[in-house]
């Protein structure tokens, strides 16, 4: 088949430009190229794109890592309405050139001298597609050093750029996306001189969800729903169901978390799918979470060498479009030592987790999470064991009405007397008004993340957060046997 090359994406520098639109005008998201019908994307076989910092062509005014923050950031934030499956990972490190087309890197970079696209452009993405479908198969991202200092922020002269605000407009190409007129939006053909472009507007909530489809509703604020749709008690249009009891943002559970604080919507019930112990590019599992109190469930085998473990090891990587103070509970079914652990995106140490001695399960741990978490669980000694991990976000629902601790009513989330046990007749959290969660469940398990080219790390996972879990893991303790 035929492969062609776009011509370049361009985003303008200069003052903001303000775009007024006709009555009842709407900007809709535009395509950069339509082929027998298909706007241009990246396969849905391969949503989780990767990108690749170029340590070659570097910023004179920013660090690499630095770099790696807001390309990450900026990619997060496109997939972050709860109706998209997209997600953008940033793979190895390459020496490639941002201006070669023509090999096989996805590489971001910077070119400091010999620009040449003239000195009112920030940026180009180059993205490669096939002329028969419009599949995108290859993208290169390059920005202009030569004639701009980037920052981290608001500039401050006029030469000056956001880089985050403009990474988040050349992802919008990257992913397939033309400019266009909707106020605020990322896809603005000039750039506002702020960070105004760091977040989504609703034009393009619709872009990514229309062409990178979930099927989801969650999201934490208006931006990441349809236009004319807003974001009520965690789920754009509000949460399936508003007569019965429960998570559904009518009367009393969990439907009352500030924006961008994790608590709100019905219970998440996922179960592990294999493989998953993290050797390659697809034995990952991962999870787009809406915010909700979240079930993982799997089972795990055991073993060790004196230094480390040799069972199974079960990974999980989630995304969650909030923060908040999280309880993580660990349950099995066996005597066995298994234990687990939490990380976030800073790769310093886990920020919750429990190393199992001779306790009896459960056990808890509590910590302040979002974003994206890293989830291992892993066993030590024994038979194997079936597991749940349980994510509970504040306020905790282990006594008292619905997970918000306002009613003394030992009834729902509390795994106590008649819901979220599938053992009874009650209504708990799934809009309907009949039993459990079994019809609560938000999204599913993807195996694998399409993530870096050498298959070794999961989106957006550091190289020192890697080396860190492999300490973690070594240390764990010398066997007993």
């Amino acid at each position: 088949m035929a492969r062609t090359l776009l011509a370049p994406a361009l985003l303008a520098a200069g003052l903001f430009c303000a775009l007024t639109l006709p009555s009842g005008a709407v900007a809709q998201p535009q395509p950069l190229q339509v082929c027998n019908g298909n706007w241009t994307a990246w396969a849905s076989s391969s949503v989780e794109t990767f990108w690749q910092q170029s340590t070659s062509f570097t910023s004179n005014d920013l660090s690499n890592t630095q770099v790696a923050a807001m390309m990450n950031a900026a990619f997060e934030e496109w997939g972050r309405p709860g109706c998209t499956d997209f997600d953008g990972a940033q793979g190895s490190n390459t020496s490639a050139s941002p201006m070669d087309t023509n090999d096989n890197d996805h590489t971001v970079g910077f070119v400091n001298s010999g620009w040449p696209y003239g000195p009112s452009t920030l940026a180009v993405t180059t993205p490669v597609y096939n002329t028969g479908n419009c599949e995108i198969f290859r993208a290169d991202m390059v920005f202009n050093g030569q004639d701009h200092d980037w920052v981290d922020g608001s500039p401050a002269e006029w030469w000056q750029a956001d880089f985050e605000s403009v990474a988040a407009h050349e992802i919008g190409h990257w992913i397939g996306f033309d400019h266009n007129g909707w106020p605020g939006s990322s896809l603005n053909p000039s750039y506002s001189g702020g960070t105004t472009e760091r977040t989504l507007t609703c034009s393009d909530t619709e872009g990514v969800c229309g062409t990178y489809p979930s099927g989801g509703t969650s999201c934490s604020a208006d931006r990441y729903c349809d236009c004319n749709t807003t974001c009520v008690g965690g789920f754009c249009g509000g949460s399936p169901g508003d007569d019965d009891d429960d998570d559904d943002d009518d009367d009393d559970d969990d439907d009352g978390a500030p924006t961008g604080t994790c608590g709100s919507g019905p219970l998440q019930s996922i179960t592990e799918q294999e493989p998953n112990n993290w050797q390659g590019e697809n034995d990952l599992n991962y999870f787009e979470a809406s915010g909700a109190d979240l079930t993982f469930s799997g089972s795990v085998s055991c073993g060790n060498n004196g230094n480390a473990y040799t069972g199974d090891a079960d990974w999980l990587l989630l995304d969650f479009p909030c923060t908040g103070d999280a309880q993580f509970t660990m349950d099995w079914s066996s005597n066995s030592l298994v234990d687990f652990y939490v990380w976030g995106t800073d790769g310093e140490n886990p920020i919750a987790g429990f190393v199992s001695e001779t306790v009896d399960p459960p056990v808890t741990d509590d910590a302040s999470a979002g974003g994206r978490l890293y989830v291992l669980v892993a066993c030590w000694d024994g038979a194997e064991a079936d597991y749940e991990l349980n994510i509970d976000w504040s306020p905790f629902g282990e006594s008292g009405d619905d997970d918000d601790a306002t009613t003394p009513a030992p009834d729902d989330d509390d795994a106590t007397s008649n819901d979220d046990d599938a053992s009874d007749d009650d209504d708990d959290d799934d809009a309907s008004d009949d039993d459990d969660d079994d019809d609560g469940r938000v999204g599913s398990v993807r195996t694998g993340c399409g993530c870096s080219s050498d298959g070794g790390s999961p989106p957006g996972v550091p190289a020192a957060l890697l080396l860190l879990i492999a300490t973690v893991l070594a240390r764990r303790r010398p066997a007993w046997y």
